[in-house]
């Protein structure tokens, strides 16, 4: 089993989060809220840097592309943690932010919420200028701490508001609740491990191991959550 995980990895996170996306699509009448189709279309974007972020491995073993490769090698491009940074960790957290902003009935909440991730945004934006040269060739941790602080906020926004409200009586029926589940779980996990980057070895095989599935674990809770929320929770409307 742990050799099946282990040589599928790109295979099954992958296509938990197509199945979240198809389904999502599937279900894409029964929503009418504007939140509820922003998050499909947001599980569509992830679609596309997931594609997109697979250009270094795909100009390596492309020989069509080998002058291409010749020509980012020995660039700033030649890896794609800018990537994940731009469009994952910081327009990724600021449209599910956007996500919980839009569910929210709370003017206070929605206040906190907005000006969080204004704040988010600005701040990331300092960073990546001071720390531009870090930004193409590895993952820049403060942006990762300041996402979960971020997702901390409006996922915790909602749980209070949903503690203090009817709808508590039949939660999992909401997608909101779904949604909120997975990101949360997703980022408690994940962030933590940006710390133990420096010490991968791709030599360490039990280090391996174990990153590889806190990564599919988090990553495959997230994506089922979402394809059961689309199934079971009731049609949303603004």
């Amino acid at each position: 089993m742990s050799s099946f995980l282990l040589d599928n990895y790109l295979e099954i996170y992958r296509g938990a989060e197509i199945l979240a996306a198809l389904t999502g699509l599937i279900f894409y009448k029964k929503f009418k809220s504007k939140a509820a189709r922003i998050f499909i279309w947001f599980l569509i974007y992830v679609q596309i840097i997931e594609t997109l972020a697979g250009y270094p491995s795909f100009i390596k073993n492309s020989d069509n592309f080998e002058w291409l490769d010749t020509i980012v090698k020995d660039t700033i491009f030649r890896e794609n943690y800018w990537f994940y940074d731009i469009f994952w960790t910081i327009i990724g957290s600021l449209i599910i932010s956007y996500y919980f902003y839009l569910v929210s009935k709370d003017a206070f909440l929605k206040k906190i919420i907005k000006v969080s991730s204004l704040l988010f945004l600005i701040i990331s934006i300092v960073f990546i200028g001071i720390n531009l040269d870090i930004l193409f060739y590895n993952l820049l941790l403060s942006l990762e701490i300041l996402s979960l602080i971020l997702i901390l906020l409006v996922t915790f926004s909602y749980y209070v508001e949903l503690l203090n409200s009817e709808k508590i009586l039949d939660f999992y029926k909401s997608l909101s609740f779904y949604v909120a589940s997975g990101v949360l779980v997703f980022w408690i996990v994940i962030t933590p491990m940006s710390f133990y980057e420096k010490y991968y070895n791709v030599n360490d095989a039990a280090f391996v191991a174990l990153k590889t599935y806190i990564y599919l674990f988090s990553i495959v809770f997230m994506y089922l959550a979402f394809t059961i929320g689309f199934i079971v929770s009731k049609p949303e409307h603004d």
